[in-house]
C-alpha cells in the first residue's frame, strides 16, 4: 500500500524521479519506479541523496541499513518498588485427586497450597523467588486429602492490584478459584488461622437405609464444649505437646434434602485432625442401628473412657470445608469478601464446567451398570450399597482401645531421649 505524501514532499520527490530516471537505462525503469514510489516515503532525505549517488555511480539502489536500536537491558523484578498490602483470599476448590491442601515438597502442584502459590509467584503479585513466610502467608484450614472447600482462606503480603481474583484465577487450575477478596485487618501479627472464630464444615451422605432421626438425636449431643479426644487422631508428638483436647460445637444440624442425600452441618471455633471423619464415622454406625444414641454421650466422657476405641474413619471425599469467619477484632464485624462481577463470571463457568462434566461421568456410569443389566440377574440399589454387610459386628466399647494420651506422651518422650543420645 502506498503511502500518501505532503504536497512539498511530492515536489521534491519529483526532482529526484527525474534526477534517478534519466541516469538508467529503460530496461530497469520499471523496477526504480517501484522502488521510488514505494520505499522513498519512507527514508529521509539524506537518505535519498545515498540511494541517489549510488544509482549515479553505479551502485546497489538500495539505501543504507538503518542501525538497530540498542535495547536497554530487562530490569529484574523487585516487588520493593510496588505498594504492597496485606489480604485475604477465599478460595474454593475440588480436593479429589489432590494431595490435600499443605504444600507437599517435590510435589507442590498436586496440593492447593502449592498451587496457589505458584500462581501469585507467577503472575509477581509476590516476589518470584521469596518464601512464603516472606509474603506473611498464613491458611485458615489446612484440609487432607480429598477433603473440598466452598469457602476456605488464606492471608498474604501482596503487591497493590486492581483485581487479585481476576488475575489469579487466569493462572490457577480450573478446580482451584479464588471467589472473595478483602483488605486484611490492621492489626499486629495478623494471621488468618488465628484470627478465624468459626469453622463450618459439611459431610454428605446416601440415605443407604439409615434412620435419620436416630442420627439427628445422636448429633444434638455433640452441642458444646467437650473433651474430644475419642473422636479425633491422636499422634504421639500431639499427646505430648497439646494442652487442651476440648472442642466448643456451636452448631449441628442433619437433614435430609430432596435429593435423597442427607447432609451434615457442624460449626465450631476449631477441629481436631480428623474430628469430623470420626464424629460421622459414629453417627453413621447409629443410623444403621449398629449402636445407640447414647455411644455418644459415653465416648466424650473421657474419665470413664481414656482410651479411644479401635473404628474406622469415615471417607474424606464428602467432607466440605463450607465456610470460615475471620474476626476484625471490631465487636461483632467479622471480614467481608468482594468478587468483581467478571470474575465471578469466571469462577462459574468454570464450576458449571466441572459440573457438566462429572454429570457425563454419571451417565456414562449409569449406561454401564444399564448394560450389565442385560446380561445379569444382580440388581443393587443405588442408596442402599453402603449398607453394613452381615458380619459378626462388635461393638464399640467392646473392641480393643489404644494407649491414653498420658501414655503415648511418655512413649514420645522416650523415644526423643533415646534419638537424642544417639545424636550425641
Amino acid at each position: 500500500m502506498v503511502r500518501p505524501i505532503a504536497p512539498e514532499a511530492a515536489a521534491l520527490m519529483d526532482r529526484w524521479r527525474e534526477r534517478a530516471l534519466g541516469l538508467l537505462q529503460k530496461p530497469v525503469k520499471e523496477l526504480v519506479s517501484s522502488l521510488l514510489t514505494y520505499e522513498f516515503p519512507t527514508l529521509s532525505p539524506t537518505q535519498i541523496d545515498v540511494v541517489l549517488a549510488e544509482l549515479e555511480s553505479g551502485g546497489s539502489p538500495h539505501p543504507p541499513a538503518k542501525k538497530p536500536r540498542k535495547s536497554s537491558p530487562k530490569k529484574p523484578f523487585q516487588i520493593g518498588n510496588y505498594a504492597q498490602k496485606m489480604i485475604v483470599l477465599q478460595v474454593a476448590y475440588f480436593g479429589s485427586g489432590t494431595l490435600g491442601f499443605a504444600v507437599q515438597s517435590q510435589r507442590e502442584l498436586e496440593t492447593i497450597e502449592g498451587s496457589l502459590i505458584h500462581a501469585l509467584r507467577h503472575t509477581r503479585l509476590v516476589d518470584p523467588k521469596a518464601a512464603s513466610k516472606d509474603f506473611l502467608w498464613s491458611k485458615c484450614g489446612r484440609t487432607d486429602k480429598d477433603v473440598s472447600a466452598a469457602a476456605n482462606a488464606v492471608a498474604l503480603q501482596a503487591r497493590v492490584v486492581p483485581d487479585y481474583a481476576k488475575i489469579l484465577n487466569r493462572a490457577l487450575p480450573a478446580h482451584i478459584q479464588v471467589i472473595g477478596e478483602a483488605d486484611a485487618p490492621k492489626l499486629k501479627d495478623f494471621s488468618v488461622r488465628f484470627n478465624c472464630v468459626s469453622r463450618t464444615y459439611k459431610y454428605l451422605m446416601f440415605q443407604d437405609g439409615v434412620d435419620v432421626e436416630r442420627m439427628q438425636h445422636a448429633a444434638a449431643l455433640f452441642v458444646g464444649k467437650h473433651d474430644f479426644r475419642n473422636f479425633c487422631k491422636v499422634e504421639a508428638v500431639t499427646a505430648a505437646t497439646r494442652t487442651s483436647w476440648e472442642r466448643n460445637v456451636e452448631k449441628v444440624d442433619l437433614v435430609q434434602r430432596k435429593d435423597g442425600m442427607i447432609e451434615f452441618t457442624i460449626k465450631a471455633e476449631g477441629f481436631l485432625y480428623h474430628q469430623i471423619r470420626c464424629i460421622v464415622s459414629i453417627l453413621l454406625l447409629i443410623g444403621h442401628g449398629k449402636e445407640e444414641p447414647s455411644l455418644i454421650s459415653e465416648l466424650l466422657n473421657v474419665i470413664k473412657h481414656p482410651r479411644k476405641p479401635v473404628y474406622d474413619l469415615a471417607d474424606p471425599l464428602p467432607l466440605i470445608f463450607y465456610d470460615c469467619e475471620i474476626s476484625t477484632e471490631i465487636e461483632n464485624q467479622n471480614l467481608k469478601f468482594h468478587l468483581s462481577e467478571e470474575a465471578g463470571r469466571i469462577v462459574m463457568e468454570n464450576f458449571t464446567k466441572r459440573l457438566r462434566e462429572l454429570t457425563v461421568k454419571k451417565e456414562i456410569a449409569q449406561t454401564q451398570i444399564a448394560r450389565l443389566q442385560e446380561t445379569l440377574s444382580v440388581h443393587v440399589e443405588f442408596q442402599q450399597l453402603a449398607v453394613p454387610r452381615n458380619v459378626a459386628y462388635v461393638p464399640i466399647l467392646d473392641r480393643p482401645a489404644g494407649k491414653t494420651l498420658e501414655e503415648m506422651a511418655a512413649l514420645y518422650e522416650g523415644n526423643k531421649v533415646i534419638d537424642e543420645d544417639l545424636d550425641d
